[in-house]
């Protein structure tokens, strides 16, 4: 993800939050100018956040952000986009759908990656008990139910997003929220649409969650960038 970045934009920089890395890691990321790491401060929350496997720390980091940065661009350590849309397209295409009340791209948070399965797939119902929803049934299919992979976000800081963010973060911040009763990131079966598969995407699901409840439908919220995979190849 680092050496793609740096391919595309040399110049642009990049704030890499540090999961425990170590002194020595740390050093040779900071032989580049425009990279600078910050230690996530977990202590100051509470002590589940620091489970990374529960994903809490997206949704706290995010928030920390969006205060210092009016424009994010988060993502996890192991995307990779290669083929990226221009950046000034990319800004030009949100911009224009501001004034076009025809245009369905209106939301300020971006998500670029079709998980390929519905929100219900991978929906434990404890976290009903905090966000309800409108229609159970719309969020079994692709056609407006569609979970959106949170590994790859743009949020620009409107009221919008920090309404978003403010709920989002709150849910990080409370222990049977981000993690229901039962939750757990391995399926019982394969995630595909009308069937609950028995497993669950923590930050994704809730932020997944929280884009449908103000659309009603992901496309108002799901944009193509260009190419993007999740391997580990080195480039």
């Amino acid at each position: 993800m680092y050496n793609l970045l740096k391919r595309h934009w040399p110049k642009q920089k990049v704030l890499l939050y540090s999961l425990d890395l170590s002194d020595t890691q740390i050093e040779k990321l900071k032989e580049d100018e425009n990279i600078e790491i910050r230690k996530f401060n977990y202590k100051k929350y509470p002590k589940y956040v620091e489970n990374w496997a529960e994903y809490r720390f997206k949704a706290v980091i995010l928030a920390e952000a969006i205060r210092e940065f009016p424009n994010i661009w988060w993502t996890d350590s192991h995307n990779r986009w290669l083929e990226p849309k221009p950046l000034a397209t990319f800004y030009e295409e949100i911009a224009k759908c501001q004034g076009d009340v025809d245009c369905d791209k209106k939301s300020s948070i971006m998500m670029f990656v079709n998980s390929t399965h519905s929100n219900y797939a991978v929906l434990t119902e404890g976290l009903l008990d905090y966000f309800p929803t409108f229609n159970i049934d719309t969020l079994k299919y692709n056609d407006k139910g569609l979970q959106l992979s949170a590994a790859f976000v743009y949020l620009a800081r409107t009221q919008f997003t920090l309404e978003i963010l403010k709920w989002h973060t709150l849910c990080a911040l409370e222990e049977k929220c981000m993690n229901p009763p039962n939750a757990k990131l391995k399926c019982d079966s394969t995630p595909e649409w009308d069937k609950y598969a028995g497993c669950f995407r923590y930050d994704q699901s809730s932020l997944n969650l929280l884009m449908f409840n103000s659309f009603r439908n992901h496309n108002h919220y799901f944009m193509d960038v260009g190419k993007v995979t999740r391997t580990y190849d080195h480039y």
